[in-house]
């Protein structure tokens, strides 16, 4: 730092210690920009090595990114071959499988066919055997109510028979009862008349 300079910041207040504290910073300022001219010149070739590195590392990866690529490729098509081979088995697994669910439904036709047969032949039977049983119970309900008839009216008779000697007894009873009133009630009057007569006397 030039003497000029130093005055002047001592003319603008600086003490003689801060000039020469700023004066020795300046000094080692400029030491320090030297050393940073050296620094770039050595990391322009650090860069340049670290450049053509990448360059190298660059054509590398694009070489090995051509080579999964193919590889991929390769993959996919070796896939395709395969989904195409699946869809060939599956699309020969359901012709089979609808033949045989044809084959299938013509067994079960077949089998619903011959139960339907089998059924009707014995609901026949059972209809049969239902007729019979019936025309059974009913002759056997015909004989009882036959019988029940004879014996009710065989009961209606006797019942008939009991009322009819009861009511003649009755009969009897109140013609004998009507005699004893009209016995009882001529015996009154006379009594009554000679009541009455012996009252007339006395009066």
């Amino acid at each position: 730092m030039g003497a000029v300079a130093v005055l002047k910041l001592q003319q603008v207040g600086f003490t003689v210690a801060q000039v020469e504290a700023l004066s020795e910073y300046l000094d080692s300022q400029a030491a320090s920009k030297a050393d940073l001219v050296g620094t770039e010149y050595r990391l322009d070739a650090k860069i340049t090595v670290v450049r053509s590195d990448l360059e190298r590392a660059e054509h590398r990866l694009q070489a090995q990114i051509a080579e999964v690529r193919s590889d991929l490729e390769h993959t996919e098509h070796r896939l395709q071959a395969q989904i195409a081979e699946v869809r060939s088995d599956i699309d020969i697994t359901e012709h089979r499988l609808q033949a045989q669910i044809v084959e299938l439904r013509a067994d079960l036709k077949a089998e619903i066919a011959e139960v339907r047969t089998d059924l009707k032949a014995e609901i026949a039977e059972v209809r049969a055997d239902l007729k019979a049983d019936i025309a059974e119970v009913r002759a056997e309900l015909k004989a009882d109510i036959s019988e029940i008839r004879a014996d009710v009216k065989g009961e209606i008779t006797t019942v008939r028979s009991d009322l009819s000697r009861e009511a003649s007894l009755l009969r009897s009873e109140m013609q004998q009862i009507e005699q004893r009133l009209t016995i009882k009630l001529g015996g009154m009057l006379v009594v009554a008349v000679g009541g009455v007569a012996a009252l007339v006397k006395l009066l």
